[in-house]
């Protein structure tokens, strides 16, 4: 197992912001603790040090939390992923592509050990919209492959959905190598070669997984679903008490953009984006 990979992995868990704001929580009360040792000690001057952390720690943490979970803030984090990746979608909504694609290929995204239940439940909510949206699109370009592409558990369960869904099975091509989003690229690119293809995937994924493919010298035509972000003319009003409520829902999108974010930044800095800068 690539060591990169696992410090990615282990160092992501706690950019999410619910884990963030417990590791926070749990250090201002360590400090409080510590404060206390001090204090029996009679070392007051570290004493009251230690108490002023622990509540900075505390209030930034509860603050960072309320913030995390408004509207506004997850709002604006989503759309400044999903804004820059429109470009074949016109005003009604409707795909226009410019050149017939050879492929439509769809990134996964998450599935769950369903033993028991149907098929169609054996994705995450992001995964299942993925292959809806490919399935949809393939639709338009029925003499394409439909390529699926994560863990072998992923994808399979990804050709299942996609058969059922209309696609012939002997279309469907699944690439099962893949274990982050940037290994797709790497091992699609045989696949793939120079020919025309559609790049799936959900909409706040779709700059990261875009500048990979350009960085493997691809070049995608992007095809996003999935989109999150309300529509220009329904921005939150700074009046209205849902600007002020937080919400589980915003606390879950602040934390998928925020991991596409730091994801994006992390992949410039290794040099794996192409040459378009989202």
């Amino acid at each position: 197992m690539d060591p990169v990979f696992l410090f990615k992995k282990f160092v992501s868990l706690f950019l999410d912001p619910v884990a963030a704001v417990l590791g926070l929580s749990l250090w201002g009360w360590f400090s409080f603790w510590l404060a206390r040792v001090f204090e029996k000690r009679e070392k007051l001057v570290a004493a009251r040090r230690f108490r002023y952390v622990a509540v900075g720690f505390i209030v930034v943490s509860g603050v960072c939390l309320y913030l995390a979970s408004l509207g506004p803030v997850s709002e604006s984090l989503t759309r400044s992923l999903e804004k820059s990746v429109g470009e074949n979608i016109d005003q009604s909504g409707e795909y226009r592509f410019e050149e017939r694609p050879e492929f439509v290929v769809v990134l996964a995204g998450g599935h769950r050990a369903s033993a028991g239940k149907p098929s169609l439940s054996g994705l995450t909510r992001h995964a299942f919209a993925r292959v809806v949206g490919g399935v949809e699109l393939w639709k338009k370009y029925p003499e394409s492959s439909f390529v699926v592409t994560g863990h072998p558990d992923e994808t399979g369960v990804m050709r299942k959905i996609a058969v059922k869904l209309g696609v012939p099975p002997h279309r469907v091509i699944s690439e099962s190598e893949s274990r982050d989003t940037k290994d797709h690229p790497v091992y699609l690119k045989p696949i793939l070669g120079d020919k025309p293809f559609l790049l799936v995937t959900s909409a706040t994924h779709m700059p990261r997984s875009a500048g990979l493919f350009r960085g493997q010298g691809l070049k995608p035509i992007l095809a996003p679903v999935d989109f999150q972000s309300w529509p220009e003319g329904e921005e939150f009003s700074p009046y209205s008490p849902n600007a002020i409520t937080p919400k589980a829902v915003n606390l879950y999108r602040t934390a998928v953009a925020m991991h596409e974010i730091i994801g994006l930044r992390w992949a410039k800095l290794r040099g794996q984006i192409g040459d378009r800068d989202y």
